[in-house]
């Protein structure tokens, strides 16, 4: 099903889908979104900074240590495209999405201040502000499929 036909996510970055993928444990739904050159560089500037800033804690339990491999994955892989130049198309899962949804949250929270800026950084907070409520919705979208899919085979 796709986002645009769905009437769903008008706002959403270009040829957004959510497909469902097979898994070990079962089905479940994730995201393929068709990202610009600018809007690729934005979002791995912002899980870069998110990953520093979020896990800076010299102990971390199970879980943030689980959390950070995850981010720790998803900011490799938009390294290596952010690399190659270009537009992108990535695919991710419900919480690969909530991390760029809270990653861009925080970077634009903490980076759009009144003091100057190089043109990067206004071309990343640009794109970033953009994407921040779709891709809030695009994690909700992911979620509610999830259920849906839980629902369906119970």
């Amino acid at each position: 099903m796709s986002a645009h036909e769905d009437g769903y996510l008008g706002q959403m970055p270009v040829n957004t889908e959510i497909v469902v993928a097979p898994g070990p444990e079962g089905p479940h739904p994730e995201a393929v979104v068709d990202l610009s050159e600018a809007e690729v560089a934005a979002v791995d500037a912002a899980v870069a900074h998110y990953r520093r800033i979020r896990f800076a804690s010299p102990t971390l339990d199970a879980h943030e240590t689980l959390a950070l491999r995850e981010v720790g994955a998803l900011a490799d892989a938009l390294d290596d495209l952010a690399a190659a130049g270009g537009h992108a198309v990535i695919r991710v899962g419900t919480d690969e999405a909530a991390a760029l949804a809270e990653a861009a949250r925080t970077y634009l929270r903490e980076r759009d201040t009144e003091s100057y800026q190089s043109p990067e950084e206004r071309d990343r907070l640009a794109a970033l502000g953009t994407l921040v409520d779709p891709l809030a919705e695009l994690e909700d979208e992911l979620r509610a499929t999830a259920r849906r899919l839980s629902a369906g085979s119970n």
